[in-house]
């Protein structure tokens, strides 16, 4: 009975014991990699499961919770369909920030197919009866994916990183730009590049180009650079260059990297780069503060996080990005994508080396063959000369050197390089195993001493440096011939030239072996050769151009010598004018007013004709015509002599009534004798056209060319026709366009009022006559003489004296006077 009891207190013991179902059993005999596929597989399909809730409220957020019975059916078909469009349809973002693409999202379905697969293995599903319906759902998966990536905006954009080419030119347009993108502006590392060199003032400054210059030569991917260490790397006697440790952060795995010096672009050469950066104390360490960091390259970049790395990089490369719009363009995944690009176009690589340099694994390569296969320096050595510009990716090359310079300079060397650099780098130091990049890194520098000259100046801060420590080391070589400037300088643009020969010299991109390398090199050559042909056409159609210039320049300099001693010589006339002028006045005794005073030289000058300046003809001095000297108005004089009036150039026949009027505005005539009355008197008309008035206004010409009637006659007319309005307002004071609008119309009122007078006398109206003074005072003359003829009881001084004298009540005693004489001759 014990037992039983016993027996019956355990069982009811286990029920009370609350359950816990077993984790599912892993297989067995799978590898790590394929496990882990299988995990990515579920990771999506628990995203699925609890998002989408497809099996309604059973509350199964994993894919661990789905049972047989939920799949029962056709239950599993429609349960992959409906995840294989959740998946295509969704934006899923990496750790770089960036969008899952279509090929990630085909593995990621065969992932999740195979763990259902190994979840349900028996399901009719997977039955040879449905291969079919497995191999047909893929495309239409593909589709869905493209579609869904075409219609998302934030997904779909129009060109993502554009890449950055080592040298655009270099390359020519057609083989490296495609023609849809040819409209805008390429930029290229070396743009980048020389902005970024332009823009150093700082060890910041400074290390950012030599960033930038490392990631470009190792095609690596953003960030990759901050892990680069010095106690990792070696120098590699064979190939004259230091083999690093180079981290493939994709792939948790290292790979052998080789920097080698650019061909021919100094400012993205990777040593340029360091040499730099150690100007600028990229070498100085501190212990107390940099702790384990002192042994990377770069330091400073593990104070920043994982991420800003990257994001360090793309601000550097946006600096010399000029266009606001094409900023976003570019990112640090840019010079990956040019340099990957510029690899392919290399005919001297093959894929292999291609994928060896860039850390990339074959396609077509058995993944667990590659596994046994070390990166070693044969395999890494051509992808890296190709992106130093070598086109010969199989040559053994030659760093930029000292030894160009030969043995007697060894110990000034030394010293440049000790005041050049602040070294607290064992490694790098006399002795240590990477003390070659030191000295490679110096040779870089003062090898692109003279284009640095020429790119940026004496002055810029990198050049500064370079003088100053040549300057400390007292840098001297007894071959350099002497010349104008520090010596120091000399001898660097000497030793520049000579190390940079002997670079160009020592790798020879001519190929014994390889025929290709050969063809491209001829092309290359080719290129240059028409590049200096057309340099050298385009400055032989400057020089004609310029002499062109030149035969222009000196005929017009003959023209104005020659115009210069016309005008002289003019000058000369002008004198001897002035002194008759002069001595006709002093000749002139008789005293008076100063209207007789000024009067006697000018009539002096009418009987005895001065000679008329013609600036334009051969015979200056000739005397004026009778004839023009009706007409014409004597010369201007450059000056104004006492006693003497101004003559004017303008003709009689050309003063209009309307000009008339604004020069005795402009004058102040009518204004300055209104305002010698007293109280509401008016001005009388006749001070338009009496004498004893027009002596003093009358305008010059008339008085020149003896015309002084025919004025007084004209501004007759205009005092009959100007209406007692009008006339208060030319007496009084006008705006300028008020004025013109003012004249205009008293000189139509006074063409009306002659062709009045013309037709009340039954002469013949002169209806095409000028509105100009001289010629209605000839109208008025001829009035007068047709008047006399036909014997007509018209008289036209009664006439004037009429209509005139009709306001004598209204106006002042100047026009009752006249009104008076007007009757006495009535009498």
């Amino acid at each position: 009975m014990s037992t039983d009891n016993n027996n019956n207190e355990a069982a009811a013991a286990a029920e009370k014991r609350p359950s816990h179902p077993l984790p599912p059993s892993e297989q067995l005999g799978l590898a790590d990699n394929t496990k882990k596929t299988r995990d990515t597989g579920i990771y999506y399909i628990n995203m699925y499961l609890s998002e989408m809730a497809p099996f309604g409220d059973d509350d199964i957020g994993s894919f661990d919770q789905v049972t047989p019975q939920h799949v029962e059916g056709d239950n599993l078909e429609k349960f992959i369909s409906s995840f294989y469009c959740w998946l295509a349809k969704t934006a899923f973002r990496t750790i770089q920030n960036t969008w899952i693409s279509t090929d990630k999202k085909l593995q990621y379905q065969k992932y999740a197919k195979q763990a259902i697969k190994d979840r349900f293995p028996r399901h009719h599903l997977f039955s040879d009866a449905y291969v079919d319906w497995h191999q047909d759902i893929v495309p239409a998966f593909r589709k869905q994916c493209d579609r869904s990536r075409q219609l998302d905006e934030n997904i779909n954009e129009v060109r993502k990183s554009h890449p950055l080419y080592p040298d655009v030119k270099d390359r020519g347009n057609p083989t490296a730009i495609r023609a849809k993108y040819l409209g805008t502006k390429i930029y290229d590392c070396r743009t980048v590049a020389m902005n970024l060199l332009k823009h150093v003032k700082d060890k910041n400054t400074a290390a950012g180009l030599s960033e930038f210059n490392t990631s470009r030569a190792a095609t690596a991917r953003g960030g990759e650079h901050a892990l680069l260490r010095w106690d990792e790397g070696t120098f590699d006697p064979y190939y004259c260059a230091p083999d690093f440790d180079w981290p493939i952060i994709k792939q948790l795995d290292r790979q052998c990297m080789f920097f080698f010096c650019h061909l021919s672009l100094y400012m993205i050469c990777p040593y340029f780069g360091w040499g730099v950066y150690f100007l600028f104390g990229g070498l100085r360490r501190d212990d107390a503060t940099m702790g384990a960091t002192k042994n990377f390259v770069y330091p400073h970049l593990h104070k920043i996080k994982r991420n800003g790395v990257a994001e360090r990089m793309t601000k550097n490369i946006r600096l010399a990005i000029e266009e606001e719009t094409l900023k976003k363009a570019y990112t640090s995944r840019s010079m990956r994508k040019g340099q990957m690009g510029a690899a392919r176009m290399n005919r001297d690589l093959d894929l292999t080396e291609e994928y060896a340099h860039s850390g990339h694994h074959h396609p077509l390569m058995n993944s667990n063959a590659e596994g046994y296969i070390e990166s070693n320096p044969a395999i890494a050595a051509p992808g890296a000369l190709a992106a130093a510009g070598y086109m010969n990716c199989h040559m053994r090359p030659a760093p930029l050197g000292f030894h160009a310079l030969g043995e007697d300079v060894f110990d000034t060397v030394q010293s440049l390089v000790t005041e050049m650099f602040t070294n607290d780098m064992p490694r790098l130091q006399v002795g240590g195993n990477l003390r070659p990049v030191v000295m490679i890194c110096a040779a870089r520098l003062v090898g692109a001493y003279n284009d640095l000259l020429h790119d940026l100046g004496v002055d810029h801060e990198v050049v500064r440096l370079i003088r100053l420590a040549a300057h400390r080391a007292n840098v001297e070589d007894l071959r350099v011939p002497v010349g104008v400037g520090p010596r120091y300088h000399l001898v660097l643009k000497d030793w520049s030239k000579q190390i940079t020969e002997k670079f160009t010299q020592e790798n020879d991109q001519v190929s014994h072996d390889d025929p290709k390398v050969n063809e491209e090199l001829l092309r290359k050559l080719i290129e240059k050769v028409n590049q200096l042909e057309a340099s050298s056409a385009a400055r032989d159609e400057s020089d004609r151009t310029f002499q062109s210039a030149m035969d222009r320049i000196t005929i017009q300099k003959e023209e104005l010598t020659a115009k210069d001693e016309k005008i002289k010589q003019q000058d000369r006339q002008i004198k001897k004018l002035l002194n008759m002028l002069h001595a006709a006045q002093q000749s002139s005794p008789t005293p008076g007013s100063p209207i007789r005073h000024a009067q006697a030289p000018v009539d002096a000058a009418r009987k005895h004709p001065l000679p008329v300046l013609d600036l334009d003809g051969e015979n200056a001095c000739e005397p004026a015509s009778k004839k023009t000297k009706a007409s014409t108005s004597a010369v201007g004089l450059p000056m104004n002599l006492d006693g003497v009036e101004d003559i004017s150039t303008t003709k009689v026949g050309g003063i209009t009534v309307s000009m008339e009027l604004e020069r005795m505005w402009k004058e102040e005539v009518l204004a300055k004798k209104s305002k010698e009355l007293k109280g509401e008197e008016v001005l009388s008309k006749e001070v338009l056209f009496k004498r004893s008035h027009t002596s003093l206004h009358m305008h010059t010409a008339f008085k020149q060319s003896s015309e002084m009637a025919k004025y007084d006659a004209g501004m007759t007319i205009v005092a009959l026709a100007v209406s007692d309005d009008d006339w208060k307002k030319l007496c009084g004071e006008l705006e300028s366009k008020e004025a013109r609008n003012l004249f205009a119309k008293i000189e139509k009122e006074t063409m009306l009022k002659a062709i009045e007078i013309e037709r009340h006398i039954g002469e013949k109206v002169k209806e095409g006559s000028s509105s100009t003074v001289h010629s209605l005072g000839a109208r008025l003359n001829g009035i007068k003489k047709y008047q006399k003829e036909t014997n007509r009881r018209f008289n036209m001084d009664t006439y004037v004296h009429d209509k005139l004298g009709e306001k004598a009540s209204k106006q002042g005693t100047l026009l009752r006077h006249f009104a008076g004489q007007g009757n006495k001759k009535k009498k």
